[in-house]
């Protein structure tokens, strides 16, 4: 009982709204239950009776964690005799051997996953995470235990390695290491808990918004939790539909035309004018990157334009990487899910493998540009990195001059674009906006922007 009211205390505290009644009413539901109930029931029925916004969802479970977890790591279970050491087991005095991979925290945890023993990954972080004052704000404990960890580098490495790991032995590790990032937290959590240390919990809350995490570090329940706000979000936008005035012989009266029409007879009102909206469905071509991380965003971007395809007259979608390749007729048949999950193996759009974004848009000029229109607006998905190529900026411009409008849509930040091999300034002078597209948050502004 003494825990579950600290439980209650601490969502307060992170902006929760718990009142007296929905405290009783869980104290007394929790009675009525057959007896002893496991840790598991105890999170079922306090989240059904305490949390009332799915957005807090995720907060809750960070909270139940750090409250109700007891037990501490058993490297035994993993076959070890100890914390992980300063060395991993394995490893030659010169550095060669199974530890060879990097002298860091983060090698040893990619190390530890590959070989199963997710344990003894998790004994490292909690380790790293006791090194840091809980008296810092959360966010800046995060990180510098994720600097301690060589957290950035580590999840760089990953995906440089994807190409020679099988697709689910690649999404077995990422997801390892997704977990391992919300046992860092969870671990904070339960120290400043443990402390008594409550003045930062403020900060959670905006932490584990997921509207603003990016998506490419989305574990499989927040996955599906983004998929579920993005087809709500996308009817919503489609429901809103571009709008302009014209001509009529009936409705609203048009001032501005019946003024200027009285001044050819003299300033005397013959006729009024009139003026109805017209409702404005422009044509959507939509160009996704499938290379690497950046498939990831392409996902949500086709999963939130066809739940908002009636915005649209007509929308065609593409994939490219080296080559180009039409994927429309894919979303014609099943759901759009199962063309998305699809996408990947049916798609055919590369030779190297390796992002050539000028040499892409030389063959849709080839191909499509006689099939657009001044009412087609064309929206490509991609961070503009083209592995040193000829950018061939004079083709996208080509596109530009035979449709309506162009949206670039960038999952980088802003402040990494035109680093090293990213060409993306060198496209912003034909797109009629260029924006970032990382998360739920910029994403659904994007699609606004798009639609409106």
């Amino acid at each position: 009982m003494e825990k579950l009211l600290q439980l209650v205390q601490l969502l307060r505290q992170c902006g929760v709204k718990v009142g007296s009644e929905e405290t009783v009413a869980l104290v007394r539901a929790l009675m009525e239950l057959p007896q002893p109930l496991s840790v598991e029931q105890l999170k079922t029925v306090s989240q059904a009776m305490l949390i009332k916004d799915k957005r807090q969802v995720r907060l809750f479970e960070y909270l139940f964690t750090a409250v109700f977890s007891e037990h501490e790591i058993d490297d035994k279970a993993d076959g070890c005799n100890s914390l992980v050491p300063l060395e991993i087991e394995g490893a030659s005095s010169d550095g060669k051997g199974l530890a060879q991979q990097g002298t860091g925290n983060g090698s040893k945890l990619t190390y530890f996953i590959k070989i199963g023993q997710f344990n003894r990954a998790k004994a490292i972080v909690d380790r790293e995470v006791d090194k840091v004052s809980s008296e810092l704000p959360l966010e800046e404990q995060l990180r510098k235990v994720k600097v301690r960890l060589d957290w950035n580098m580590e999840k760089y490495r990953l995906e440089k390695e994807r190409e020679h790991l099988k697709d689910e032995l690649y999404m077995k590790y990422s997801d390892q290491l997704i977990n391992l990032e919300n046992n860092i937290l969870e671990k904070l959590l339960k120290n400043m808990i443990n402390e008594g240390n409550f003045s930062q919990l403020v900060e959670l809350s905006g932490m584990l918004d997921l509207t603003k995490k990016s998506l490419v570090d989305l574990d499989k329940s927040e996955e599906a939790q983004i998929r579920r706000e993005i087809t709500g979000i996308g009817r919503k936008l489609a429901v809103k539909k571009k709008r302009k005035w014209k001509r009529s012989s009936r409705g609203v009266l048009d001032l501005a035309k019946t003024i200027k029409k009285a001044s050819n007879s003299d300033g005397k009102i013959i006729e009024l004018q009139y003026k109805q909206h017209k409702v404005s469905r422009p044509n959507l071509f939509l160009l996704c990157d499938v290379s690497g991380s950046v498939a990831t965003y392409t996902q949500f971007m086709l999963l939130l334009v066809y739940s908002m395809q009636q915005s649209f007259k007509k929308v065609r979608s593409f994939v490219f990487i080296d080559d180009i390749e039409e994927i429309t007729e894919v979303f014609h048949k099943g759901t759009v899910e199962e063309a998305i999950a699809n996408l990947k193996t049916r798609a055919q759009c590369s030779t190297s493998g390796k992002s050539d974004f000028g040499k892409v848009f030389n063959y849709f000029c080839q191909r499509f540009l006689s099939e657009l229109t001044p009412k087609t607006d064309v929206v490509i998905l991609g961070d503009a990195r083209n592995n040193w190529n000829n950018p061939q900026a004079d083709k996208l411009e080509e596109i530009r001059n035979n449709c309506r409008n162009i949206y670039w849509l960038n999952p980088e930040n802003e402040y990494n674009w035109g680093t090293e091999d990213s060409v993306i300034y060198q496209y912003k002078p034909y797109c009629r906006q260029v924006l970032e597209c990382g998360n739920l948050e910029k994403l659904v502004h994007a699609a606004k922007v798009i639609s409106s």
